[in-house]
């Protein structure tokens, strides 16, 4: 009976054994609404073919890069992910991507010749093919609105059509400026011009940016293969960017990025409301612009410059696998899946994506309209040209350690194309700043491995000395037995605290030996030693650029927000009826969350819409009322025009400060609970004295709140210093670095730069200006702050 039994398990055993195990891959993408049913349907198809593999997508929204990284470094990475050609490099060079040659040399499957040439080489890192690509992606495609061209007289663009930095009336359509400009309409004069219908509009202010410098075969430095010299201030490029600065700011051809945000709006919206013609982006929009576009429309290509062949830039979709991937060769066939036929077809299909494979591109019925007559006029009916832009595309790639600097030049475009300030200015400080960079990064590349061992024995050193600088004292005391007792029931209740202190001051110890480091938190650190406090403190203009932004920002927002708390708190603590419902309406502004209450204020502060400037000008902008509309743009620096709140570098911070008043309710609660603190009988004996309101408030009131107000001011100047959420969601920083407060600037170099020595190095020196802040405030206060014990 018992060996029919174990027989019985053993083959139920083997029968297990013998069903192929389920693998799962994780699939992360950026897919949203649009097209990530789609994908989910080429999963869907790909598990039917392969019954023992099973595909979960992932989408990730925001910071894809930087939270993959993240991932990979937490080791909770997925085994596939989505890349386009400037996302994969940075994994690449970490080892965390598996590179696919040997996949491609065994599989004879994979032909790499049928992909666009120039879009297998974007993919590639130090000689090896990490990523295949899935869709093309050309970003110098032009969509046009038939409808404003025919008001304005005009044909459609010339497939040969040409830029240059003047109008060439000339040549009409075979002219992109001149187009731009005919197309560009503004009523009024002088400083109440305004434009109301604009020539042109870019995706993204980087994108115009980019593709005046490809187009014009120019670069801000001398080799991307390997950069040793930063030409930012090189005549041609300083010419170019003062023609793609006036464009926007003078000739009014092209919406600021400013005017957008404020306005609510975007340049797509404002293409598909008809108040743009021309529209450069990439062919995504096209499924969508079916769909929603009332007006005939069409595309073609970014004009070359006069006398240049077609350069384009390239975005698009491509798939790589993680290294940590448990199922490699499972990955492989779901990447070769996905970024073959099947995944190309299924998007392009839909309008969702042009394939990367050209023939795929180029036959009817799948990225191309079929031969059918209702097919054939369908719009746009120029989709063929995306061909060309294929294969035209560029794209500037760099060696890893080039990579910051390169993306820092992306920062720049904002200003530039805003009119921050002048290009030639802009362009002179990243000269300067990416020529001491470059040289940074090329000594960094310099470094030796970190000393794990003494770095532990230097820790265990340092718990070792504090521990025995608090047991040292008591080395010869002699408790009894109850004493012993009740210090070890004191120790029990103490271990939450003390389980707590440890997880805080592990990481402390942790990031203070890693401010001697350069890391990633993915490769083993490397030792710099004061390195990172040396170009902190003598060589990022950044750092002294944020600690003094920092500071302006406190110096006008804790007293103005510590006599906002204190005002409201006198008047809700006063016996009225209602007063409860007072104190709750002006406390519930301080719960709502700091991204919330700035998106609340970027309305209130749009210049054109927002309700303070509707306060101080008018609805229509001629009001000005005691003059001082008037005063307020001319302190601004903008006469006769309103103030442009979060986009002014002199008003933004002001702006900021308005902002925290609003959320005074925290505060207001500190402050009432010290005035109900104060008894009743100071006032009682002042009013015998013959006192009035304002000597019960200097002489009573203010000396026994001045505990209060102490503690209000410590860490009113803690949180202050820390300011972080509302400049990145409202600034990013800008405009020309106002709002690059320190922690802006720490989360930059740690996530956006992936510096986590550097922002460790940085996070230590913030915790050394606070605690010295501190200590200087503790030792004033003993000289002004007064204690209710202290005065009896």
């Amino acid at each position: 009976m018992i060996w029919s039994r174990v027989g019985s398990v053993a083959l139920g055993v083997s029968l297990l054994a013998a069903v192929p195990a389920q693998v799962t891959l994780r699939y992360a993408v950026t897919d949203g609404s649009e097209s990530l049913p789609i994908v989910k349907q080429i999963c869907r198809d790909f598990e039917r073919a392969h019954p023992g593999i099973r595909i979960k997508v992932e989408p990730i929204v925001d910071n894809y890069s930087q939270k993959l990284m993240a991932m990979y470094a937490a080791r909770v990475s997925p085994d596939l992910a989505r890349f386009g050609p400037g996302d994969f490099q940075a994994l690449a060079a970490r080892k965390a991507l598996l590179p696919l040659d040997e996949f491609l040399r065994e599989d004879e499957g994979v032909d790499l010749g049928a992909y666009y040439p120039n879009l297998l080489r974007f993919m590639q890192f130090e000689g090896r093919q990490y990523v295949l690509p899935r869709s093309v992606a050309p970003t110098g495609l032009i969509f046009y609105n038939k409808r404003l061209l025919a008001e304005a007289g005009l044909r459609a663009p010339d497939p040969k059509w040409t830029w240059s930095y003047q109008p060439r009336p000339e040549l009409r359509e075979k002219d992109f400026t001149w187009m731009v400009s005919r197309l560009t309409k503004q009523v009024g004069e002088g400083a109440k011009r305004k434009t109301v219908q604009y020539g042109l509009g870019i995706a993204w202010p980087q994108l115009w940016f980019n593709t005046l410098l490809i187009s014009r075969g120019l670069t801000l430095w001398n080799s991307n293969e390997k950069p040793t010299e930063i030409r930012a201030t090189n005549p041609k490029v300083v010419e170019l960017m003062n023609f793609a600065s006036e464009s926007i700011n003078k000739r009014k051809w092209m919406p600021s990025q400013i005017e957008l945000t404020s306005n609510n709006t975007s340049v797509r919206d404002q293409f598909v409301q008809g108040k743009i013609a021309l529209f450069q982006t990439g062919p995504w929009e096209i499924r969508k612009f079916r769909r929603e576009m009332k007006d005939p429309w069409d595309i073609c290509l970014f004009p070359a410059f006069e006398g240049s062949p077609y350069r384009g830039l390239c975005e698009g979709n491509d798939t790589a696998i993680f290294a940590s991937t448990r199922y490699p060769k499972e990955a492989w066939l779901f990447a070769k899946w996905m970024s073959g036929p099947p995944g190309m077809a299924a998007m392009a299909r839909a309008g969702q994506d042009q394939p990367a494979m050209r023939a795929l591109a180029l036959t009817p019925g799948v990225w191309l309209p079929s031969q059918s007559a209702a097919e054939s006029e369908r719009t746009p009916q120029n989709l063929a040209i995306t061909d060309a832009a294929a294969a035209g595309m560029e794209y500037i790639q760099v060696p890893e350690y080039f990579r910051p600097i390169a993306e820092a030049a992306q920062g720049i475009a904002f200003d530039i194309l805003n009119g921050i300030k002048p290009p030639e200015e802009t362009l002179a400080r990243y000269q300067r700043d990416a020529t001491r960079d470059l040289g940074n990064a090329v000594r960094r590349l310099e470094t030796q491995p970190y000393p794990v061992g003494p770095a532990i024995a230097i820790g265990l050193g340092v718990l070792a000395a504090l521990a025995g600088w608090v047991y040292w004292p008591e080395r010869k005391v002699r408790y009894t037995s109850s004493e012993r007792k009740d210090s070890r029931s004191a120790y029990w209740f103490l271990l939450p605290w003390l389980l707590g202190l440890g997880m805080t001051f592990g990481p402390m110890v942790y990031s203070f030996f890693l401010s001697f480091a350069e890391s990633d938190m993915i490769q083993p650190p490397k030792w710099v030693g004061l390195r990172n406090y040396t170009d902190a403190i003598y060589i990022d203009d950044s750092v002294p650029i944020s600690i003094r932004q920092t500071f302006i920002y406190a110096l006008f927002s804790i007293p103005l927000g510590m006599a906002s708390a204190l005002g409201l708190a006198l008047l809700l603590n006063q016996k009225v009826k209602g007063v409860p419902l007072f104190r709750a309406l002006y406390y519930l502004p301080s719960l709502a969350s700091g991204v919330a209450m700035s998106l609340i204020w970027m309305r209130l502060f749009n210049p054109s819409e927002g309700l303070i400037n509707n306060l101080i000008y008018g609805a229509d902008g001629q009001r000005d009322w005691l003059g001082l509309g008037t005063l307020l743009s001319n302190l601004a620096g903008t006469p006769g025009q309103p103030i442009n709140w979060l986009g002014n570098p002199k008003t933004v911070i002001p702006a900021f400060v308005i902002m925290g008043m609003w959320g005074a309710g925290g505060g207001t609660i500190i402050f009432l609970a010290g005035l109900q603190g104060i008894g009743v009988s100071y006032y009682e004996a002042a009013t015998l004295d013959g006192a009035g309101i304002w000597r019960k408030f200097r002489n009573v009131t203010l000396p026994l709140l001045t505990p209060t107000i102490f503690f209000s001011m410590i860490t009113g100047v803690i949180g202050t210093l820390q300011v972080f959420t509302q400049a990145v969601v409202m600034t990013d920083g800008g405009p020309d670095r106002a709002t690059l407060f320190y922690m802006v600037n720490l989360y930059r170099a740690a996530f956006a730069q992936l510096k986590m020595g550097y922002a460790s190095a940085l996070a230590w020196i913030l915790f050394v200006i606070i605690l010295l802040v501190t200590v200087v405030q503790l030792k004033a206060g003993k000289r002004w702050v007064f204690y209710e014990g202290e005065l009896k």
